[in-house]
């Protein structure tokens, strides 16, 4: 039987293409957002969103007695495209470091975000080095993680991380500007009528149509 492994396909490529390992390729094109922006968040979700795209836009009571809305992937991309600047992008996938849609904790936690180019993505899923490589870097930049501390990984000091983009200065700020400008969007019409971080998760006023 033939044993296709595309695993072993990527890490052959990454040899080639001068990498010591695939952690260096994975660490080279990986974004996270700048700590200075997410520390405006002290590592809390940004929507009471959490994951069930067959209801997405539908509002539910949640563990913890208040509303969540379900949602795709809309809510984690704006959260991150947004805090990143508006960027603009092709071919890239946004990945959960800690992959719990249900919990609204960490679903639109900027902490427990980074984008990938499409072609890498799927190791953060599959790949255990890769997996514990990323939650180690989430931990190094913000402090964050879930349940215990993560091992720092043997090699990690050599490896050369994509630079941030710039930070922003006022995220509450610039994030309202965004809801308001897009205020059909399911994170905008969350914010609205159930609350964001940024409203203390209260219904935001400001945001009325």
């Amino acid at each position: 039987m033939t044993h296709f492994n595309g695993n072993s396909i990527l890490r052959d490529l990454t040899k080639q293409a001068g990498y010591p390992s695939l952690a260096h390729l994975v660490a080279k094109h990986t974004l996270f957002t700048h700590p200075d922006t997410v520390k405006q968040t002290h590592n809390q979700n940004l929507f009471r969103i959490i994951r069930n795209a067959s209801r997405r836009g539908e509002m539910v009571d949640y563990s913890d007695g208040k509303k969540v809305m379900y949602c795709d992937n809309e809510g984690p991309n704006r959260a991150f495209v947004w805090s990143n600047g508006g960027i603009k992008y092709q071919d890239v996938q946004l990945n959960h470091i800690y992959s719990d849609s249900q919990n609204v904790n960490v679903y639109t936690s900027l902490a427990n975000l980074c984008m990938t180019p499409a072609f890498i993505a799927k190791l953060t899923d599959t790949d255990l080095e890769i997996k514990a490589l990323l939650k180690y870097r989430s931990f190094d930049l913000y402090g964050f993680y879930l349940e215990k501390e993560p091992i720092r990984p043997i090699d990690y000091e050599s490896l050369n991380w994509m630079p941030f983009l710039p930070s922003l200065t006022d995220l509450e700020k610039y994030l309202q500007s965004r809801l308001i400008s897009s205020k059909k969007s399911r994170s905008s019409t969350s914010a609205r009528e159930i609350g964001w971080l940024f409203s203390n998760f209260e219904p935001d006023k400001h945001l009325i149509l």
